[in-house]
């Protein structure tokens, strides 16, 4: 899920537990959590992110992909030229007979 850090504490966490129960995500405190978005945006408290232990999220796109592989890259914007592929979909499993 590609969330503000906001929407994502009222999600569970399934690696968080407190007594017993799982407890709600922590958001922008957890280490795993991924910001999807660059700080200067207009709203910083609509900048969304996600849980890294969960995977890169489906909507989160090839463009913001390249932006944040940029920003890590200590770049402000994708550099002109990067070409974005999209990958091969990996075909169903085969049904037993």
């Amino acid at each position: 899920m590609f969330l503000t850090a906001k929407e994502m504490t009222e999600k569970l966490c399934p690696q968080l537990v407190v007594e017993g129960d799982f407890a709600t995500c922590e958001s922008s405190v957890c280490a795993a959590w991924q910001w999807g978005e660059s700080e200067d945006i207009a709203h910083p408290e609509a900048r969304r992110g996600f849980c890294g232990l969960a995977g890169v999220p489906a909507e989160f796109t090839l463009e913001m992909q390249a932006r944040l592989t940029a920003a890590r890259s200590g770049l402000r914007e994708v550099p002109e030229g990067i070409r974005l592929v999209q990958p091969a979909p990996v075909p169903p499993p085969k049904k037993r007979n």
